[in-house]
């Protein structure tokens, strides 16, 4: 049932995390699905969500291999379907998300938004206690999400005040961080925050040439900082910076124009090839830091999207740089609506080699598998 052409040995794992998170929000049904199956009524949202995948996978797989086919001319292709769209409970706006690879939740994914009049976080999709929801400080205005190997979650403001809360619960609360301190790159520029099972990561671009960087050990102390000189575009203005899946230390940094620089604590430097044709501007690209990154083509004036699987060191598909394949997300502002609706443009990409996990314009969580 499930798509077997994946390249990540936590495929299993994330399949099945996946269905968790899609029977999540269906938490709470006592009433039988189907009152005449075998299967009771406690199980049957999560089979029923399980089989709803392998669903969405097919119909994805069948729209690329069309999208790939001129099938006579054929002037418009379907874009292809979502595996999943759906919202984050408590939060009224997600702004940013990050995916959880600890090991009570691998396959969670977690988002900073607005929560009442201020900011909170929510998970779901993780199959421990990380899955629930919290309010941030009061006073407390993050940017930025990161979640690091041990579940814990990490913010950031543009002034570089870094607070880490512990994983959320099922039960609602208020988060009192555990660990606070300021990161000493500025205030000016954007920033960007990651985080590992050993290490939370913040850069800041001033904008002028400049990215700097400081990386903390996840009590908040041995602080390393670098940094590096560019030429052309910033960095993406959010999600610029992505850890390495299953590495400590290692992380990329992504610029608008299809540049990209690797830190490897404690030295950084500009990476010897281009994503090219560069990705859009508006959004990050993902990466899972092993040879297979994710950006987004086409065309925001006449709101036809496409997903890139660019290749870098790690993937031999191709030349690093190379765009590998591409799949058609929207076309004439047009997305399919197999699953639920969405609505491009998207941000705050991601991928744990098993889905593309994004923000749409409006908040939702969208997820396509890897192609």
């Amino acid at each position: 049932m499930f798509n077997t052409k994946l390249r990540h040995p936590r495929t299993i794992v994330g399949v099945i995390a996946a269905a968790s998170m899609l029977a999540s929000l269906l938490a709470g049904c006592s009433k039988p699905i189907d009152p005449q199956s075998s299967v009771p009524a406690v199980y049957q949202p999560l089979v029923f969500v399980a089989a709803a995948i392998g669903v969405g996978i097919l119909i994805t797989s069948n729209n690329h291999k069309n999208n790939n086919q001129n099938n006579g001319g054929s002037p418009t292709p379907a874009p292809a379907a979502p595996t999943f769209v759906g919202t984050f409970p408590a939060l009224g706006r997600p702004i940013d998300i990050s995916l959880d690879f600890s090991t009570a939740g691998s396959g969670g994914v977690g988002a900073l938004g607005t929560m009442g009049s201020g900011f909170g976080y929510s998970e779901i999709g993780s199959p421990g206690a990380n899955n629930g929801f919290y309010a941030l400080p009061a006073a407390y205005r993050p940017i930025a999400v990161a979640i690091d190997g041990n579940g814990n979650d990490w913010f950031v403001n543009s002034s570089g005040l870094v607070d880490q809360c512990l994983a959320a619960t099922s039960t609602p609360k208020t988060c009192t961080p555990a660990v606070t301190f300021v990161d000493g790159l500025g205030t000016a520029g954007t920033r960007t925050i990651a985080a590992d099972s050993a290490r939370v990561f913040i850069a800041q671009d001033n904008q002028a040439g400049t990215v700097s960087w400081a990386a903390f050990a996840l009590d908040g102390t041995g602080k390393t900082t670098g940094s590096y000189t560019y030429s052309g575009t910033s960095m993406y203005t959010t999600d610029a910076a992505q850890s390495t899946i299953g590495a400590i230390g290692i992380y990329t940094i992504f610029h608008k124009n299809g540049a990209s620089f690797k830190v490897a604590i404690p030295t950084s430097s500009q990476n010897p090839y281009n994503f090219s044709p560069a990705p859009l501007p508006g959004a990050n690209m993902a990466s899972d830091g092993s040879g297979n990154n994710y950006g987004t083509l086409g065309s925001p004036t006449s709101g036809s999207y496409l997903l890139g699987h660019y290749v870098s060191p790690g993937n031999s598909s191709g030349a690093p740089g190379t765009l590998l394949s591409q799949l058609l997300i929207a076309s004439n502002g047009q997305t399919n609506n197999t699953v639920n609706p969405f609505f491009p443009p998207v941000t705050s990409l991601h991928t744990d080699d098993t889905y593309v996990f994004m923000l749409d314009s409006r908040g939702q969580l969208v997820l396509f598998t890897v192609f």
